[in-house]
């Protein structure tokens, strides 16, 4: 079945007003996030995630969805990661696999939802530290901000150790090829790398 692209102008009044309200909001709210980032959080929720054993991400109601996407980005990266949008009874599942050397990252906002706290005072009392994102900046952290700060962490350990991401590409490379039946040289992970680099003057 053939897809046609409609351009733009095809588009109700209605419809475009949403694609422009919606683009410029979140273009508004991607240029404040480079100043409402706290650098000293982001530095030392950084840190806890490079000499962490494993990664623990949690997210509730659709911000589960940027916990596996968090999950995705770090273990491409050679990161031992492990995501949960699990609630109720069946976290304690979940709560139970924690242990020391961990690091917790909360999707979610963290106040106010007994599913975190519990979450939390049990990463406390096994000295796993825990990190939010929203907790990361300065006023409210958007969707599409909180996928570029997950983008920017995954960047920046893979940037603090370029040979555990070059190992973990070769081997995802070398598993993809043998599942599609032909060779796949896919290098998202390697090119994280580059973010690091000096703009040029």
């Amino acid at each position: 079945m053939s897809h046609q692209s409609s351009d733009p102008a095809d588009l109700s009044p209605e419809l475009r007003n949403v694609v422009r309200n919606t683009i410029g909001a979140e273009i508004q709210n991607l240029t404040a996030l480079q100043s409402a980032i706290i650098p000293e959080r982001l530095a030392a929720c950084i840190q806890a995630l490079a000499t962490a054993d494993r990664i623990l991400v949690q997210g509730i109601g659709t911000s589960g969805a940027l916990a596996s996407y968090a999950e995705t980005r770090l273990v491409r990266r050679g990161i031992q990661t492990i995501s949960t949008d699990i609630t109720g009874l069946r976290l304690a599942d979940f709560l139970i696999l924690m242990r020391p050397g961990d690091v917790l990252l909360v999707t979610s906002r963290v106040t106010g939802h007994r599913d975190i706290d519990v979450t939390q005072r049990h990463a406390k009392s096994l000295g796993v530290p825990c990190f939010s994102l929203p907790d990361l900046i300065d006023g409210d952290l958007s969707r599409a901000g909180a996928l570029v700060l997950i983008d920017m962490i995954a960047s920046a350990l893979a940037v603090l150790n370029p040979p555990m991401v070059e190992e973990s590409n070769s081997t995802l490379n070398a598993l993809r090829a043998e599942l599609a039946g032909r060779p796949m040289d896919i290098f998202g992970a390697i090119r994280d790398l580059d973010s690091a680099r000096p703009e040029p003057n």
